[in-house]
């Protein structure tokens, strides 16, 4: 598998999403829901992408920034 770093304007997107939030951003739902909604941030910031290339790099920058180990 092959992680990517996630572009700026990717993670600033998606901590907007989160609107600084804990918890789950996607509580409740499936894997599939929450790839498509990433993958259209990604494509609204002009990142041309597929979620699971990101997901590990993505949250560990969540993380770092939010210390939420239950959003993550």
């Amino acid at each position: 598998m092959t992680t990517v770093d996630v572009p700026d304007e990717l993670f600033e997107a998606l901590w907007e999403f989160a609107d600084g939030n804990p918890g789950a951003l996607w509580p409740g739902t499936t894997g599939i829901k929450v790839s498509s909604e990433i993958s259209l941030l990604a494509a609204q910031v002009g990142v041309p992408m597929q979620c699971h290339q990101l997901r590990h790099t993505a949250i560990t920058r969540y993380y770092q920034r939010s210390q939420d180990l239950i959003a993550t």
